[in-house]
């Protein structure tokens, strides 16, 4: 196969596929033959249908310029988080676009950690200053009050002290008061101007603490909204922040595969943040499907040293999920991301313990069986740690900053990343796994369309396996023993056909002597006893042949019965076996294929046992059988004729009953030879149409051994393909 381009494997596929098709078309004039290719062409339609979709699909999603490397696992895995690390690590575009744009903001509104810090101690320091001049307030407030009321009580005790004094003095005395005034009176006035002008103060010193107060307070308004306006800058900061495709870890964080382009050391390649695979959605199934089509080499993220478990109860398990979305890459790596919150995780200069390392063989073990050879091994780190050590751009005062703190204060970022494995990884995707990219990216998108057509083999290999062979050899057995069944019928109807002639016969020559014996006993001539023996005989025919088609006639029906029953059960057992095999399972298709064999085709069970009937229909006429008689019974009496008048009556009967046994016992010679050469002489008639019976049952077990053998020549014909592919994409 000469491709004049890589990406034309794909039409190539189709093609080739579409041969095979066009091979399946031809019919046959043997309609049996011509039957099983049809069902042979509808079961290879169907797996044809689905390879095309599949390779229209592969064609769709396929990358032949850039090397495309997917981060594939569950949710919580810390895929996000890998692919973040080797953004910042390796300065990938639209990272460091957002890391410029974070810090202008920052710069622009002072968003680090000490100006939030300043505004935050603004604010506390004008709430403290308000709440001090609010107190200075009350306090002014009630002082002035308490000096009020104590002037007030004052007054009023002089304004008793009056009434009292004028309520005892004479009349005279009274009038005098009207014109002058008494000490306490004056007391009193002094002290109610006392009071005026105290209040007065006391307003204008509450008035100027109020006043401070306000400004105090529009001061704390302004710092708390300065603060507010700081944390809506914080969420505008927060958008171009480090880790932003990081998940929080709810289930449906991703839900559309992320695409991250580098160029390093003039090596382009993608990394391709996947959903993860526990979702059930078909938008999240068709993300996963799309993204590891489009990817040359897989990394197998999980954050547990485990290997991947198998499903139950007919569900799929990570395992199961591993195998359909990864087994047609060429290049597929676990990665074991260690979890790490606390720096103590890292204390050990070793990243995986022993019993991790245990555990991590036992999933390479097991990813082996499921992959073959294109799985890789596998490779530890502990992403989080490696990602909070690059991550200069984080909101101040978040949980991730606060992290990074912790971590960097317990080690310098260099050790972060040499404990962590981050290094290490940054240079095995930066430099080893994209080397030779352009032979890697041919491989594995011809490894992928091979995958396409070894799933279809694999089907085709399962259908025969499973339905097509087993179903001719039950059809075949069932067939044989059905054959055996009917021979054992032919062999009794033999039998019985034999015994029904043999007591005719028997019969015949008993009746016919009783009868010529009473005429003879009458002491009638030689005619009278010539007449009486060739009408016995006649009537002994007449007799045999109304008796014996009679008797062979209920052979027969039960012979028919016999071997109507056995083709029936086959018939049944047949229906049953085609009902059970013939609903095939697709695997995947979302639909089954019924497999068309029609058990009455050719075994037309009244026609063929009819015609068996009919072909020993002649077993039934022993016209002729007696025939013989007639002639012999003429010779016999000629030759006695002569003697018999000369002898008494006694001896003339003895003698006829002689000459009667003669002739019978001749007869039933003749008879017997007749009746074995008339059943010899039909039986060839009735095989035939037994065999031409047991041919008709053969018929579904050879239009599925058929079926499998068209299957098989076009199989043949997908091993080519793939085996082209293999040689093509080698090269």
């Amino acid at each position: 196969m000469d491709l004049s381009s890589p990406q034309h494997i794909y039409a190539m596929v189709s093609a080739e596929v579409e041969a095979i098709l066009r091979g399946l078309k031809h019919g046959s004039s043997d309609q049996n033959v011509s039957e099983a290719i049809g069902n042979a062409r509808d079961v290879f339609d169907k797996l044809a249908r689905e390879l095309g979709a599949d390779i229209a699909s592969l064609q769709k999603n396929a990358k032949w310029e850039v090397f495309e490397i997917a981060f594939y696992g569950e949710t919580n895995a810390g895929k996000s988080t890998i692919i973040e690390m080797l953004r910042i690590m390796l300065d990938e575009e639209g990272r460091r676009s957002n890391r410029q744009q974070f810090k202008q903001l920052q710069s622009e509104f002072n968003l680090t950690e000490e100006g939030i810090a300043a505004m935050q101690d603004r604010v506390e320091q004008c709430k403290m200053q308000a709440a001090e001049l609010q107190a200075k307030y009350d306090k002014v407030l009630a002082a002035a009050r308490q000096h009020s009321q104590q002037l007030r009580a004052q007054i009023e005790v002089l304004g008793q002290q009056v009434a009292q004094i004028k309520a005892a003095a004479p009349f005279w005395q009274r009038f005098i008061y009207l014109f002058k005034q008494l000490p306490a009176q004056k007391q009193a006035r002094e002290l109610e101007q006392a009071l005026n002008d105290s209040e007065v103060q006391a307003a204008g010193s509450a008035a100027l603490v109020k006043q401070a107060c306000a400004e105090a307070q529009q001061q704390t308004a302004a710092a708390e909204d300065a603060l507010a306006r700081s944390e809506g800058q914080l969420k505008q900061l927060e958008q171009h922040a480090d880790g932003e495709i990081i998940g929080d870890g709810r289930s449906d964080n991703t839900r559309i595969t992320g695409r991250y382009e580098f160029t390093v050391a003039g090596q382009r390649f993608a990394l391709l943040d996947v959903p993860g695979i526990e979702g059930s959605e078909q938008q999240v199934n068709d993300e996963i499907s799309h993204a590891v089509e489009a990817a040359h080499a897989v990394f197998y993220v999980t954050a547990s040293a485990s290997a991947p478990q198998k499903g139950d109860d007919g569900r799929m398990g990570t395992l199961e999920k591993i195998k359909s979305h990864l087994g047609a890459q060429s290049e597929v790596w676990t990665i074991y991301n260690k979890r790490a919150t606390n720096p103590a995780v890292l204390a050990k200069t070793v990243l995986v313990s022993k019993d991790e390392k245990d555990s991590l063989a036992a999933l390479d073990a097991t990813m082996q069986a499921a992959l073959g050879e294109h799985y890789c091994g596998h490779l530890a780190i502990s992403a989080y740690p490696a990602f909070l050590g690059v991550a200069e751009c984080l909101v101040p005062g978040s949980t991730k900053a606060n992290s990074r703190a912790k971590f960097l204060d317990a080690f310098p970022l260099e050790t972060l990343l040499d404990r962590s494995s981050a290094s290490a990884f940054r240079t095995k995707v930066a430099s080893e796994l994209v080397s030779n990219s352009e032979a890697k990216i041919v491989r594995s998108n011809f490894n992928k369309a091979r995958q396409v057509v070894v799933t279809v083999d694999d089907k085709l290999t399962a259908l025969r396996k499973e339905t097509f062979k087993p179903l001719a050899k039950r059809l075949h057995t069932d067939a044989v023993d059905a054959e055996k069944q009917v021979d054992l019928a032919m062999s009794a109807l033999k039998s019985r056909a034999q015994a029904i002639g043999e007591d005719a016969v028997d019969r015949f020559v008993t009746v016919t002597r009783e009868r010529i014996y009473a005429q003879i006993d009458k002491d009638i001539g030689n005619d009278d006893f010539k007449e009486a023996l060739e009408r016995c005989l006649r009537q002994g025919q007449e007799d045999l042949e109304k008796e014996m088609p009679k008797l062979m006639q209920g052979a027969l029906e039960k012979f028919q019965s016999e071997i109507a029953e056995v083709i029936e059960r086959f018939k049944e057992h047949a229906s049953e076996l085609l009902e059970a095999y013939g609903s095939i399972d697709m695997g995947g298709l979302g639909e089954r294929f019924e497999l068309k064999i029609k058990i009455d085709n050719g075994i037309n069970i009244p026609g063929l046992v009819g015609a068996v009937a009919g072909a020993a229909i002649l077993l039934t006429n022993p016209a002729g059988w007696a025939l013989l008689a007639v002639g012999a019974v003429t010779a016999i009496v000629g030759l006695a004729k002569a003697v018999w008048g000369a002898f008494s009556s006694s001896y003339r009967m003895s003698q006829q009953r002689k000459a009667a046994n003669e002739n019978l016992n001749r007869i039933e010679d003749s008879l017997r030879e007749s009746v074995r050469k008339g059943l010899a002489a039909g039986w060839p008639q009735l095989e035939p149409k037994v065999e031409a019976l047991m041919a008709a049952v053969q018929v579904p077990a050879e239009q599925v051994r058929q079926i499998d053998t068209i299957l098989g020549s076009a199989q043949k014909q997908l091993k080519t393909i793939i085996k082209t592919i293999e040689k093509t994409g080698a090269k």
